[in-house]
């Protein structure tokens, strides 16, 4: 990392170039979805590679170990017109209604049964090649059953009734004659199906027809046997609409005896009128001769009158002629007297023939009446023959029609193309499995990328505190694997390490409105993070630009500086919190112009001094004494020691380790420090390789527990740095 000289910042003498360093508004929603797959890309970009290359040889080895497949197509057409001519019956006009349905086609071709029926039809359970003989016949034919399904497929052309029926195999004749034998089975599976359906039809109309005229037949002979019992004799009749009517033969007398009786009512009210006009009228006979008469004598009569006017009465023609009238006058009498008596005769027969046949109906009908009696039964049996008759019609009428459809042997479904022989083989298909290979290689690179991502969301770089935390990112220590412990980097003024810190230390010139914070906490969230190195890396940074130091071991639990043997300073950090020492007392000038303050030693209460209310106190005693105070704050954690430390100090830095800290855990401290008023002026990354990720996990745990670790655990140079006092 290049070092940050504060003279080379641009402004005006006085200003601060920027805002001074804090926390700031979390970033992580400006943050593209493009952009975080870039950084998983970038991150991952030899694993990702690696397992696509590795998806592309599964691909191409693929290719070249699985065996040639062959496809064959047979193409059949679904006409529910081709024997609509034929009138079946109900039976064959719902299989037409279902064969319309492309879809319950498609369903047919794949049951299980027609591939069974195939299987059986080209006998491929005993076929050597493709089943062990050995095995029970059952079992073979199980086998071949689910190789016909297995293979085969079925596909719909849009806007048609045309269905493709396709069989993989890896022989291309073996291919070309399952599928034309699929074809095949297809149609005549489904004249089967409706040849069976209406023998089933046969079988059920038969039976209802000999049970219904069994019936017939019963009520027939009951009837005969009533009206043998009772007397009754019937004759059939034709109807108009030529339905056979039967009637008894004193019902059919009755009948007649009615029409009579209205026929000769007519006559005898023909005959009586007749007699009553020729009784009125003189001539009731009215035949010709009687006109002749009258209409004589009326001529006779004119002329007479007409003569009169020319010649007297006794003139002789005159009296010629009166003497013809006297002659016809007497025959018209005669003749009158003659034609009324024949008419009356006529009335009064018809009266008597009228009488005589109202008599006999009179007596007909006492003899139906008693008769009817017993007729209710004779209706019942006679309503039953009838109805029994209906029956019997309609079941013989509909055993003929479903006879018709039971000869019908044509069918809905044609073979429009048969299978041939296929040429060439679909799979495998270098290319296609080369593609797929690639596709599934980065899928599989990126999805384990992103989880591995996920699962370990850690903080690895500068910009993860900025877009996850919200803090400032103030730089990062390099990893250096070149020396053992970093206050050994930290001796060559040249060293990357330094260079860092000293970086870091410019920075810290603004993080404040009055430029380098006078009290500055330095914790982490876990402990071997680097805080203590980092505390002091800036107090040599800090030293090294002429300003007066104090780096303050702070951490009771496990301090870090260490005093010489024949050190006349005895007292720490941990007397001041007990009031047992001066600021003074405390304070042992070092080289460097470091001065220090250590731990003073561990007691077993920390949490409770750092809870006396001392901290603001030795605060208030080392204000002005230093141009900046350095606290090595003992890890947030679980604890309370760092966060009281920093709601006093002017500013707490937070270390981090790349590639360490989950994100959730080190938001939990921030968010710690937060609530006890903190003023976090941002935050450090150490041990990172800018070269590349470093995906190490670390085990850590929330218990700050330093009697867990002897002293073979880690070397004095790791853990401990020794003060080199300067001569008093």
């Amino acid at each position: 990392m290049a070092v940050t000289d504060a003279a080379a910042i641009p402004g005006k003498p006085g200003e601060l170039p920027y805002a001074p360093l804090g926390p700031t508004p979390a970033r992580s929603e400006q943050v593209t979805i493009l952009f975080q797959a870039w950084r998983t890309l970038i991150r991952h970009k030899w694993v990702i590679a690696g397992v696509t290359l590795a998806g592309i040889l599964f691909g191409l080895v693929a290719t070249l170990l699985i065996p040639e497949t062959y496809q064959a197509k047979v193409r059949i057409e679904i006409d529910p017109t081709a024997n609509s001519d034929v009138d079946v019956g109900e039976v064959s006009r719902r299989d037409r209604a279902d064969a319309m349905l492309d879809q319950t086609a498609v369903g047919l071709l794949q049951a299980r049964s027609l591939s069974e029926r195939v299987a059986r039809n080209l006998n491929l359970a005993n076929d050597p090649q493709l089943f062990d003989q050995s095995l029970p016949r059952s079992v073979r034919m199980r086998n071949a059953t689910n190789m016909v399904a297995g293979n085969l497929s079925v596909e719909q052309q849009r806007l048609s009734r045309l269905i493709d029926v396709y069989y993989s195999a890896n022989d291309p004749e073996f291919a070309a004659k399952v599928a034309n034998s699929v074809a095949e089975n297809f149609i005549q599976s489904k004249l089967d199906r409706g040849y069976e359906q209406t023998a089933f039809a046969r079988d059920f109309l038969q039976e209802r027809l000999d049970s219904t005229r069994r019936r017939l037949e019963d009520s027939e002979r009951a009837l005969v046997e009533f009206e043998r019992n009772q007397g009754i004799v019937t004759v059939q009749q034709r109807g108009a609409d030529g339905s056979v009517v039967s009637q008894s033969i004193s019902s059919a007398q009755l009948s007649d005896l009615a029409t009579a009786l209205a026929e000769a009512q007519r006559k005898r009210i023909a005959a009586e009128q007749r007699f009553r006009q020729g009784s009125k009228l003189g001539n009731a006979s009215g035949d010709t001769s009687n006109q002749a008469l009258q209409t004589e004598i009326a001529q006779i009569r004119a002329k007479i009158a007409e003569m009169s006017q020319t010649f007297s009465d006794d003139y002789p023609e005159i009296a010629a002629l009166r003497r013809r009238l006297q002659v016809l006058e007497s025959e018209l009498g005669t003749s009158n007297n003659k034609g009324v008596d024949q008419l009356g005769a006529a009335y009064r027969a018809a009266q008597g023939e009228e009488a005589e046949i109202r008599n006999r109906l009179n007596a007909l009908r006492d003899s139906v009446l008693s008769e009817r009696g017993a007729s209710a039964q004779y209706t019942v049996l006679s309503r039953e023959v009838d109805t029994n008759r209906e029956l019997y019609d309609a079941l013989l009428q509909r055993l003929k029609e479903v006879g018709v459809a039971g000869e019908v042997t044509e069918t809905d479904v044609s073979i429009v193309d048969r299978a041939s022989v296929p040429t060439s083989p679909i799979s495998p298909n270098l290319i296609l499995n080369l593609a797929l290979g690639l596709i599934g290689g980065l899928f599989v690179g990126f999805a384990g990328a992103f989880a591995f991502d996920l699962l370990r969301d850690v903080i690895r770089s500068p910009s993860d505190l900025e877009e996850r935390l919200g803090l400032k990112a103030l730089g990062y220590i390099p990893l250096n694997e070149d020396v053992d412990s970093v206050p050994q980097a930290l001796v060559d003024p040249k060293s990357p390490i330094t260079e860092a810190y000293f970086s870091v230390a410019n920075l810290l010139g603004f993080a404040t409105a009055e430029g380098l914070p006078k009290h500055l906490v330095v914790t982490s969230t876990m402990p071997e993070e680097g805080k203590s190195s980092s505390s002091y890396g800036l107090a040599i940074s800090c030293a090294r630009q002429g300003k007066s130091v104090l780096l303050v071991d702070a951490d009771l639990r496990r301090p870090t500086f260490k005093l010489p043997k024949k050190s006349r300073v005895n007292k720490g950090f941990m007397h001041l919190l007990t009031g047992q020492a001066t600021v003074d007392e405390t304070i042992l000038h070092g080289e460097s112009g470091i001065s220090y303050i250590t731990a003073g030693g561990t007691p077993p209460n920390p949490s409770e001094l750092f809870s006396s209310g001392r901290v603001r106190q030795i605060f208030d005693d080392l204000a002005g004494k230093f141009d900046i105070v350095i606290f090595d704050a003992p890890p947030i954690a679980n604890f309370v020691d760092a966060p009281i430390l920093a709601s006093v100090a002017d500013g707490t830095l937070i270390v981090f380790e790349a590639n360490r800290i989950h994100t959730n855990l080190a938001a939990q401290s921030v968010t710690k420090l937060m609530k006890f008023g903190a003023y976090v002026v941002g935050g450090l990354v150490t041990k990172y390789d800018h070269r590349k990720d470093d995906y190490t996990y670390y085990t850590y745990g929330y218990n700050y527990d330093y009697s867990s670790r002897s002293d073979s655990d880690t070397t004095a140079s790791e853990r401990t740095i020794t003060i080199v006092q300067t001569p008093q």
